[in-house]
């Protein structure tokens, strides 16, 4: 049996107190704390977008467009999650034409039963259309992330992204990952959102 998810952006209060049971069980030292989510979100609402089945968030991913001056860091791995503040991400007004992506949480309650199964190729596909219709692919030029958890790390994988340090990484260094955008991997996206449209019901973007 196929089931279908809503997208949603902007959520209403009911569904961010849903994000945080999910963000707290999946919580860890390399992830940042709700208060700093909450911060982001205030800054930007548009980060966060929520998976619902039948009136309840059962997973939310969060991508924040951020300036190139925090890219930078990325690059050098200077910076972790927990020290991102509002001074590193671009605001609402202006996200369309960011450079720079992180893929800061893809997160779903239980990755072993069927609905939620369904529930990541749902995410799968709003998270490339998030790429490919939030932003301008003409000024998008690169995604980061910094997977936390198996199933984290399956997804940034699904994506595209690849270690920025593939040998001896430095001592204070994390495990960032990247992606550099071009033709192939925006065609990439578009196939994962017309393959996985399936499993949406409503999004932003229809």
């Amino acid at each position: 049996m196929r089931n279908m998810f809503d997208i949603v952006v902007d959520a209403p209060p009911q569904m961010m107190r849903r994000m945080n049971d999910i963000h707290s069980h999946y919580f860890s030292i390399d992830t940042a704390d709700l208060t700093t989510f909450n911060e982001w979100y205030e800054f930007n609402p548009l980060i966060l977008g929520h998976t619902v089945f039948k009136g309840e968030s059962l997973g939310y991913y969060c991508i924040l467009p951020i300036t190139s001056e925090c890219a930078e860091l990325f690059d050098q791995q200077a910076i972790k999650e927990e020290d991102l503040t509002s001074e590193h991400i671009v605001p609402r007004e202006v996200m369309q034409h960011a450079k720079f992506a992180y893929i800061a949480a893809v997160a779903i309650m239980d990755m072993h039963d069927f609905t939620s199964r369904q529930c990541a190729a749902a995410m799968i596909a709003a998270i490339a259309s998030h790429f490919t219709q939030d932003y301008d692919p003409q000024s998008l030029q690169r995604i980061y992330a910094n997977p936390t958890t198996f199933d984290g790390n399956h997804m940034v994988h699904k994506l595209g992204l690849k270690p920025v340090v593939t040998l001896k990484k430095p001592l204070r260094g994390n495990d960032i990952y990247a992606l550099d955008l071009d033709a192939e991997t925006l065609a990439q996206f578009k196939h994962f959102s017309e393959r996985y449209s399936r499993f949406i019901h409503q999004s932003p973007w229809k």
